[in-house]
């Protein structure tokens, strides 16, 4: 819910424009509600991607009197999280290594540097994909908002 957050303060400073506190609720509200449902399938959390970042979006439309595009919201949260989850699980099926020895000096004393393991590789992988949509500004939408501010 905070990594949510802390993505969409990042994507609202890189986008220009008022920061919007409750566009980063909003963000951390829907990480709150569809989080819990993301499963170990790549499908099933593109499926979850696309929900989740369309409703974001419809949320943040009603708010701001926006009429930014949720079919494009749509297609980016599905595609990230659908690649972020599958990339996940592929590197998490990568053995690595544990520790890297660097030689001292020429000499028969190393220095040992740990590596983080392929579980934490693979969570770091899969956070970073599924919110690089939070960098990406949303076009306009074709169809007029069905609410109105008159």
């Amino acid at each position: 819910m905070t990594t949510a957050g802390g993505f969409d303060v990042a994507g609202q400073t890189i986008q220009g424009g008022d920061y919007r506190p409750d566009q980063t609720v909003n963000a951390m509200a829907t990480a709150l509600t569809f989080g819990p449902l993301a499963s170990n399938s790549w499908k099933a959390n593109a499926l979850l991607g696309a929900v989740g970042a369309g409703s974001n979006t419809a949320t943040n439309n009603y708010f701001y009197d926006e009429n930014k595009s949720v079919r494009t919201s749509v297609v980016f949260g599905g595609l990230f999280y659908g690649l972020g989850s599958g990339m996940s699980s592929r590197v998490t099926q990568q053995p690595l290594p544990a520790q890297l020895s660097i030689p001292y000096f020429q000499t028969n004393a190393t220095i040992g540097v740990t590596l983080p393991s392929s579980q934490q590789l693979s969570s770091g992988i899969e956070t970073l994909m599924q919110n690089i949509p939070a960098f990406i500004a949303l076009p306009e939408s074709t169809t007029q908002p069905e609410h109105g501010g008159d």
